[in-house]
């Protein structure tokens, strides 16, 4: 927000930018979760 209210990025590199930053948040969240299942969820409590 503060690129786009100083006039730094246009309204499209904006929209670019945020897709990208969504991305990669998505990419390290599924390796996260691969990363936790190949290691048996060792934070999970055993009932």
């Amino acid at each position: 927000n503060i690129l786009d209210a100083r006039g730094a990025i246009s309204v499209t590199q904006r929209t670019h930018y945020i897709d990208r930053i969504r991305n990669l948040a998505r990419l390290a969240s599924k390796n996260y979760v691969a990363q936790r299942e190949e290691l048996g969820y060792p934070l999970l409590g055993r009932s």
